[in-house]
């Protein structure tokens, strides 16, 4: 039957074993990953009222890290559930 055991092409996936999609994904996730970061640390700086009261600190970086990480984690498990079993 045509189209048996492929997945669908509307996401970029196939199981032809294509590792150039995979790499694909990995760098979405990195460039997901950073930009929330960014965003995440700025934002940390969101109520102060004037630049002379910023000051940058080890902890919030840790903080934005720490956020960053189940953020991460739940884009690439469902990266994972949409890409659907792997077909040998």
């Amino acid at each position: 039957m045509p189209g048996e055991g492929t997945l669908p092409r509307q996401y970029g996936l196939t199981n032809t074993g294509d590792e150039g999609m995979t790499k694909g994904h990995y760098r979405r996730l990195l460039l997901m990953a950073l930009l929330s970061f960014l965003s995440m640390y700025a934002l940390m700086y969101a109520m102060v009222n004037a630049a002379a009261n910023i000051y940058v600190n080890l902890n919030q970086l840790y903080m934005a890290g720490l956020a960053l990480v189940p953020a991460a984690l739940g884009r690439a498990a469902a990266l994972l559930q949409r890409r659907g079993p792997e077909v040998p």
